[in-house]
């Protein structure tokens, strides 16, 4: 079977989220993954949003994941921006499973009230109760950026204006963008993703993918083409 893959990226002024990017790698029966990442604008501090469904071996294996990547471990902002998704997660006990160490060696960018979940049986997909769990999780993680607003740069640089509403300096974006940038980073370097592409499309172009499209560590060209 021929493989191939597809994304979209979605980049934006003046709204909460600078960057979207979503990406389908079809490969037949041995493998169907479809991965989503939001980007926040660098005024917000609100994590990054990642969905994954990955599908392998005709359905005999899948793997389930929805989580709020957030910027900081802090146990302030973990409970501000990621107590929303644990919420969500005690009413889907299929998705309470662990992240194993030997694919992540550090947890620094997930989130304790991660959505995971892995199963046997495609029929896990069918019916509304998983596609649940994805829109709810995407409808409060809309909700929450437009409605909470940097809570971290307001306890950092305690600066408003004189409406009463906060204004983001350049030292509290300068640390978001960082933040995200090491996201990115730690992603290149360890996601298992890397392994998958080169063996469908070759070493070069999947490096070439991941670097300047999926993480945007090197300048980005936009141009890849698909294969």
């Amino acid at each position: 079977v021929h493989s191939r893959v597809g994304s979209l990226c979605f980049r934006t002024k003046g709204s909460e989220f600078r960057r979207i990017r979503v990406e389908y790698l079809d490969a037949g029966p041995r493998a169907q993954i479809l991965n989503a990442l939001f980007y926040p604008d660098h005024s917000l501090e609100i994590p990054m949003l990642g969905i994954d469904l990955l599908s392998f071996n005709s359905g005999k294996r899948i793997l389930i994941g929805i989580d709020y990547h957030p910027l900081t471990q802090d146990q302030d902002y973990i409970s501000q921006y990621v107590g929303p998704l644990q919420r969500i997660k005690e009413d889907f006990p299929e998705l309470q499973g662990e992240i194993s160490q030997k694919i992540y060696d550090s947890f620094e960018f997930f989130s304790p009230a991660i959505l995971f979940g892995r199963f046997e049986d495609p029929k896990i997909l069918e019916g509304s109760r998983i596609m649940g769990a994805y829109v709810r999780v995407l409808e409060e993680y809309l909700r929450m950026a437009s409605c909470y607003t940097r809570l971290l740069s307001r306890c950092r640089e305690g600066v408003f204006n004189n409406t009463g509403q906060q204004n983001i300096t350049g030292q509290t974006r300068e640390w978001i963008a960082q933040r995200q940038f090491a996201y990115n980073r730690y992603n290149f370097e360890n996601d298992p993703a890397a392994g998958i592409f080169a063996s469908n499309f070759g070493k070069e172009w999947s490096d070439r993918f991941m670097s300047e499209f999926l993480f945007e560590i090197s300048s980005p060209t936009h141009n890849i083409s698909m294969v």
